[in-house]
């Protein structure tokens, strides 16, 4: 099924229901909270039900020794992430085939999901381009000397720990790309416009860290850019695993260089990263995204990315794209 023969059907079923009393706008920010309502308790749901068949089951910082989490936040482990990214594909899922009518087989194409040997392709790409972003600031903060790395206790063996990482890090991502640029994002795009989709999204992307430790008012205004970054991102290449794909790579060159990702510590075996600069450049406490270093990488990110062909990254299939409002 083409991109062309894909309807959004949201706005006929909202017209049948008390959403329909109001305006498309009105109805969209209903939908989007509802999508969020329903998030949280399937969320709560599924966590529940995972640890209580599988209980202790990802329990642990990381198996393979490395780590990512704080005296005051939780170590991110599989255990805690993976329940709530079947929630988020399940109530995505939901949405689009229930409440928008789209065909269950293609449900997950209109985030930007398509389930094909190609997602595969767009995944990698993105990949490689949020590491070599990310490459870019910490080369620059080693070269400045400001970053240095020396031998650590650590037990555990580097390329396990970072294979382990990766994991952790891919769920973790796809969960916060799943929810705020996936379903989310294309219906706030419909109703309102693409800038509003991905400055909205970006903001309650940068919000979501504020708690973060280390936070300050730069680190939230780069994690917000990044955001951007991201939905810029989905926008020119219509891919959600392209977008998955960049900010795994972000945050897994972080961990593996052993800084601080997002205020979270970063602990690798046998190697600790000693960051000596400047905290206007280096970011301090919440590491290197609250410096000035990571804000002009993120500016050249959000640069070629806005230069890329539409749909070259990943099909572009977009169902709410056609929702009524021609852009």
């Amino acid at each position: 099924m083409s991109g062309r023969q894909l309807r959004f059907q949201g706005s006929r079923r909202a017209q049948r229901s008390w959403l329909g009393r109001f305006s498309p706008r009105v109805a969209a920010l209903a939908e989007t909270l509802g999508f969020v309502g329903v998030f949280l308790v399937t969320a709560a749901g599924v966590t529940w039900a995972a640890h209580a068949m599988l209980p202790g089951m990802f329990s642990g910082a990381g198996r393979a020794g490395g780590s990512i989490g704080g005296d005051n936040v939780p170590a991110i482990t599989i255990g805690a992430v993976a329940p709530v990214l079947v929630a988020a594909l399940m109530v995505t899922w939901l949405f689009a085939t229930r409440w928008f009518r789209v065909p269950p087989l293609t449900a997950f194409e209109q985030t930007g999901l398509p389930v094909r040997l190609r997602a595969l392709v767009s995944a990698s790409t993105g990949f490689a381009f949020g590491s070599v972003l990310v490459g870019l600031v910490v080369g620059v903060m080693a070269i400045a000397g400001w970053v240095s790395w020396q031998p650590s206790s650590e037990p555990g063996s580097p390329a396990s720990a970072a294979v382990w990482l990766g994991g952790v890090l891919l769920l973790a991502a796809a969960v916060e790309e799943v929810l705020l640029r996936g379903h989310p994002f294309q219906l706030l795009k419909s109703r309102f416009s693409s800038a509003a989709a991905v400055i909205t999204t970006s903001l309650v992307f940068g919000l979501l860290h504020a708690a973060n430790p280390g936070v300050t008012p730069s680190a939230l205004v780069n994690i917000s850019l990044a955001g951007v970054l991201l939905g810029v991102a989905v926008l020119r290449t219509g891919s959600l695993w392209f977008a998955i794909g960049v900010h795994t790579g972000w945050n897994w060159i972080m961990a593996v260089s052993g800084l601080v990702v997002s205020g979270l510590p970063a602990d690798m075996p046998r190697s600790e990263a000693v960051v000596s600069g400047p905290v206007f450049w280096t970011g301090g406490s919440f590491g290197p995204e609250g410096g000035m270093t990571v804000t002009l990488v993120i500016l050249l990110g959000i640069a070629v990315v806005a230069r890329m062909g539409p749909g070259r990254a990943g099909e572009r299939r977009h169902i709410l794209r056609n929702s009524g409002r021609n852009e």
